[in-house]
């Protein structure tokens, strides 16, 4: 990733860590932080936006953008 995606991230991550438990997850949950952000939430995200999840883009590809 670039040095701009990787500030942004370290940036959320502080946001997101908490002191004893670093599990390495940067989108966590949003009603148990010891577990990733649901794939449910990040469709919802993208359908907000204007995506149509069964065609366009859905949140089960996002991992693989990361890489």
């Amino acid at each position: 990733l670039c040095k701009q995606a990787m500030k942004i991230l370290k940036e959320i991550r502080q946001l997101t860590y908490e002191e004893g438990h670093d599990d390495g997850l940067i989108f966590t949950g949003c009603y148990d932080s010891f577990k990733p952000m649901s794939e449910n939430t990040i469709n919802k995200a993208l359908r907000n936006m204007g995506y149509d999840t069964k065609q366009d883009i859905c949140g089960h590809g996002f991992r693989t953008l990361a890489c």
